[in-house]
């Protein structure tokens, strides 16, 4: 549900919000050791950083997630269109080479790291947002 309302604020522009409710669910996800949606979390979080004009942190938290599901065999991500819709637009926004390059970089994160650095992102989009 959080992650849903997450890709609700970041369609409407609103990227402190989206921010705000995918940090909330990696928050209540971790408390009960739900994978994915933690995952879908960063894959949210992922398009926060595209929106702000941060292709290849975007790249890097896609490939972050992607490594997660595979190692850890738990299927696809929570909200999977939304995650769908921000691979193929942070795809586009960088060269085939520089996609892949980010997106390698992201597969050597733990999902830690991953969700660490998606929470990074989150705390200065919503401190932006308060100035």
């Amino acid at each position: 549900m959080l992650n849903q309302r997450g890709h609700a604020a970041l369609a409407e522009g609103d990227h402190s919000r989206a921010a705000g409710c995918f940090t909330e669910s990696i928050t209540v996800a971790r408390a009960s050791q739900q994978t994915r949606a933690i995952r879908g979390a960063v894959h949210g979080l992922a398009g926060v950083a595209l929106a702000l004009g941060q292709p290849e942190q975007a790249a890097r938290l896609l490939g972050a997630v992607e490594v997660a599901r595979e190692t850890l065999g738990t299927g696809q991500i929570s909200q999977r269109h939304h995650g769908e819709r921000i691979t193929a637009a942070t795809r586009a926004a960088l060269t085939a080479a520089d996609f892949a390059e980010a997106l390698s970089a992201g597969r050597l994160l733990t999902l830690e790291e991953a969700v660490d650095e998606a929470l990074a992102l989150a705390a200065g989009v919503v401190t932006e947002a308060a100035d």
